[in-house]
């Protein structure tokens, strides 16, 4: 859902470098700590030598330098400006292929064998916030091993969680599946096969050492917490929750194009949606990067494309500092339809046939690549395969 007129898709309580609270001495005015967090000290072991000379979290950092303060306009800016895409991200996830499963669903790995069209992933959806909160000269949010200092990641997973709740809500048949590790992690080599009876380490369910599994977690109210939308137990009321607030999104900024809706059944209502697929190499960059998409000539000025008035939406890849990993194939979405129904209704588009769409977009579709220290990348042959669809 978009925020009101006035107000930012980021709540003041995690953009406002301060709070007042009431004290027992009174109202005083402190450090918000769900802005930044402070290191005290600094793991030294921390790969990168960006990220040990500032000494809390930032957000869209002015420079890499370690003067860097956190751009919060800037920030809000590009939140602001994406809100939609991601919105629209989120509801094709619970409409569009009624064959898209637990794994499709939950994981940016390209699946060459998936029985389903749709190739976008709550991960993926995930990675682009990431990205775009860390910004162009790499903030923590940006990159895997330092992500989780920033108090905002808490609540980015808290909102992965949800959605993961609600589709759960529509789709209680489809779960984890047996599936090999791509990449090696701390407590896992590449290859092991994991499945839903494997453990969550180092997550112990009790004081006797065991661990718990993606089974005994499937039902998220075992930890005595719910969603707003999941209250009444009643899927109805869950699907209604997800069109009001996503659904709307797909119509771009204007109410008068028919709206795509969904309903127990399948997809009712439902005009053709405008997708830009990406297959991409992860690690190809050896550090974060993001996909942009544009509909017309963008700013000669990368610095300006998160805030482009022809921007359409963004696909966010997150690295890691390790390095030397073998590149992984991954996958991701960005909705156009929204922006195409702006620009009908202004005028610069004559017409939503699909002979008009397709050949406007053939003209004016265009995409190039930032990678996560202010680099545009319009071509690279590390990004070979890297392809559009």
């Amino acid at each position: 859902m978009a925020p009101s007129p006035g107000q930012n898709s980021l709540p003041d309580s995690v953009a406002q470098p301060t709070i007042t609270v009431i004290t027992p001495n009174g109202t005083q005015t402190i450090d918000n700590p769900l802005y930044a967090y402070r290191f005290n000290p600094m793991d030294p072991g921390i790969f990168w030598q960006q990220f040990l000379q500032w000494p809390e979290t930032l957000r869209w950092p002015s420079t890499k330098r370690a003067n860097a303060v956190t751009q919060v306009n800037r920030l809000l800016s590009t939140l602001n400006n994406q809100q939609a895409s991601w919105a629209q991200r989120i509801y094709n996830l619970f409409v569009l292929d009624r064959n898209y499963n637990f794994m499709d669903f939950s994981n940016e790995i390209f699946n060459p064998d998936s029985s389903t069209s749709q190739v976008d992933s709550i991960e993926s959806i995930h990675n682009s916030i990431h990205t775009e909160v860390g910004g162009p000269n790499l903030g923590h949010m940006a990159i895997i091993d330092v992500s989780a200092f920033d108090p905002i990641f808490w609540m980015h997973h808290a909102m992965v969680d949800r959605c993961f709740a609600l589709w759960q809500a529509i789709y209680p048949q489809t779960y984890v599946e047996p599936y090999a590790q791509s990449v090696p992690s701390y407590w896992y080599s590449e290859g092991d096969v994991l499945d839903q009876t494997s453990d969550l380490l180092p997550f112990h369910s009790d004081g006797s050492g065991n661990f718990w599994t993606s089974d005994s977690v499937r039902n998220f109210t075992a930890f005595s917490y719910t969603y707003p939308e999941l209250q009444s137990g009643n899927t109805n009321d869950v699907i209604s929750a997800i069109n009001k607030l996503y659904g709307s999104q797909s119509s771009g900024s204007f109410s008068k194009h028919k709206r795509q809706t969904y309903s127990k059944d399948g997809t009712t209502g439902n005009p053709r949606q405008y997708i830009a697929n990406v297959k991409t190499m992860k690690y190809a960059l050896e550090t974060s990067y993001s996909i942009y998409f544009f509909l017309g000539s963008p700013s000669s000025d990368p610095d300006q494309w998160p805030f482009d008035s022809h921007l359409a939406g963004t696909m966010g890849v997150m690295s890691t500092m390790q390095g030397d990993l073998k590149p992984v194939l991954v996958s991701g979405s960005v909705p156009l339809t929204g922006k195409i129904h702006e620009y009908v209704d202004e005028g610069l588009i004559s017409s939503m046939d699909d002979d008009v769409i397709a050949e406007y977009l053939k003209c004016e579709l265009q995409w190039t690549v930032m990678m996560v220290c202010q680099t545009s990348l319009l071509s690279s042959p590390r990004l070979s395969r890297l392809e559009m669809y």
